[in-house]
């Protein structure tokens, strides 16, 4: 059974997504965290894993930019003239994409940090989650980016 979504609809489930992802983010970090200041890790970093502190921002920086262009062809593929629905849930499929890079990146610092206990890969990924954080969904964001006429936004801010 389909259900008809408003745009407040596809709005609020944008908010609930990206609040789940970051609360997901700071839980797991927190733990990785908490359990290798336990084992004692942090005390004596391996230079095993060096190569992280290298590949850890190359891979950040990467699939941010590679997410953008995803982003970007997706925004240039929505009709300007589908409903406001469509372009929505377009954008909140496109933004999915983005958040999941990154918090891909802030794990994968997290996780470095517990194997390796190298506070720098710690601090590349909570850059990773800040990230995240400043790519909330926010409606004027979302009227600039899909280029909405004023009866969308006005459609979009009713709610």
């Amino acid at each position: 059974m389909s259900q008809k979504q408003t745009s407040y609809i596809i709005f609020r489930s944008m908010i609930i997504v990206h609040l789940i992802l970051c609360l997901g983010i700071a839980v797991s970090t927190g733990v990785l965290y908490t359990l290798s200041i336990q084992s004692g890790k942090h005390l004596e970093p391996s230079d095993a894993f060096k190569i992280l502190e290298l590949l850890l921002p190359i891979f950040g920086i990467g699939s941010f930019f590679g997410a953008r262009l995803v982003i970007n062809r997706r925004f240039k593929s929505i009709p300007q003239n589908s409903p406001l629905n469509e372009k929505l849930e377009g954008y909140r499929a496109s933004m999915i994409i983005l958040w999941a890079m990154l918090a891909g990146t802030a794990l994968f610092g997290a996780i470095g940090f517990f194997i390796s206990g190298r506070q720098n890969l710690l601090l590349y990924g909570l850059m990773a989650a800040v990230f995240v954080l400043y790519f909330r969904p926010l409606k004027t964001k979302i009227a600039q980016d899909l280029n909405l006429e004023p009866d969308e936004v006005e459609e979009l801010n009713q709610q």
